[in-house]
């Protein structure tokens, strides 16, 4: 599936007309129009713009595999952009987040579970 797909497809799940997602990234609606029936590329900015919009991989958008899509919606936008961020950081304090994160999920899960018995 081609890049003009795929950004058809993710703006239909979202339910967002050309124009609509053209004032999201800063675009015009014609570029998207041209991405979406393959007759232009997006810059790499653009891509990268319609990754963070989407909650997608640049991967995802650039290469035919179809499993790169986000499972998970974050909802909320602090956590969202802080979840943007973390591809940038230094893989030992990636390391060390991730690790402290499933302390934390696990530590309420303790105590939902005791407050459950």
């Amino acid at each position: 599936m081609n890049i003009g797909i795929k950004i058809k497809l993710l703006r239909a799940e979202m339910g967002w007309s050309q124009a609509e997602l053209a004032v999201k990234i800063n675009a015009d609606q014609a570029q998207i129009n041209g991405y979406e029936r393959g007759e232009a590329l997006p810059s790499i900015g653009v891509i990268k713009r319609l990754a963070n919009i989407f909650n997608v991989t640049t991967n995802y958008l650039l290469f035919e595999e179809n499993n790169q899509k986000a499972s998970t919606v974050i909802k909320g936008k602090e956590l969202l952009e802080l979840f943007n961020q973390i591809e940038d950081i230094d893989p030992k304090d990636k390391k060390t987040l991730l690790d402290m994160m499933k302390i934390i999920v696990i530590k309420n899960r303790m105590q939902a579970a005791a407050k459950a018995s």
